[in-house]
């Protein structure tokens, strides 16, 4: 599903991120593009906002684990760095390939065995990759999905929207 609302919701997204590492609200032209890592980035979310970056020529790095497809982001000439949201230690590695100014999560996993286990998926991948961000010095931090809303909204703990 590629209809109207994904690419609209991205390319706000994008926009906003361009506007804010710009340092208005405004204009979401900046001098140079920030350089953005982006978890989650073969999902529908996540990949609607690499290419609504890309399109406005940001350089995207994706953190992907081993078993994903990467096809739908072959044409937008992001780089790639192999992980785990569940592996702390690669999620730190990935901080340490170079500075980030912005982070995506876009994380969501659907391949969970029981009814809570992709919301603790997201709980501690999101804390992970905050608890990483944090000790590399970035300071915007975006985290977008629907997991925490409608039926999961209980399964959700409220500190996890904190940075």
């Amino acid at each position: 599903m590629t209809g109207a609302f994904p690419r609209s919701f991205a390319a706000a997204c994008a926009a906003l991120l361009l506007a804010q590492a710009a340092g208005c609200a405004t204009a979401p032209v900046v001098p140079a593009p920030p350089r953005v890592l982006v978890f989650g980035g073969t999902g529908m979310i996540g990949g609607e906002i690499i290419r609504e970056l890309r399109a406005r020529g940001v350089p995207v790095t994706v953190f992907v684990r081993p078993s994903s497809n990467r096809t739908r982001l072959a044409p937008y000439g992001v780089e790639f760095v192999t992980g785990d949201v569940e592996d702390t230690a690669s999620v730190e590695a990935a901080f340490g390939m170079r500075r980030f100014d912005v982070v995506v999560s876009a994380i969501a996993r659907t391949d969970h065995d029981t009814p809570t286990r992709g919301v603790t998926i997201y709980a501690t991948g999101n804390d992970r990759i905050t608890a990483a961000a944090r000790v590399a010095g970035v300071t915007q931090l975006i985290q977008v999905g629907t997991v925490g809303s409608g039926d999961s909204a209980a399964l959700v703990p409220p500190a996890i929207y904190e940075f």
